[in-house]
């Protein structure tokens, strides 16, 4: 049996909305961020800078 244009659109159309939910929640559950630290007394020319590089992921919840 042949499938109508029409519905190999549809499908075409929820395999995309299924990856960008994927991707979606791949991004919720993976938060990372990026950063420059600087730190030491103000007045003193010494002062050092770091960067820091920080991935964090979300605990999964516990179902009770």
């Amino acid at each position: 049996m042949k499938e109508s244009k029409e519905h190999l659109i549809i499908k075409k159309e929820l395999d995309a909305i299924k990856a960008l939910l994927y991707d979606l929640t791949e991004r919720l559950n993976k938060i990372e961020y990026n950063g420059e630290v600087e730190f030491g007394d103000p007045y003193n020319v010494g002062r050092s800078k770091k960067h820091i590089n920080i991935s964090l992921r979300k605990n999964e919840e516990e179902k009770t």
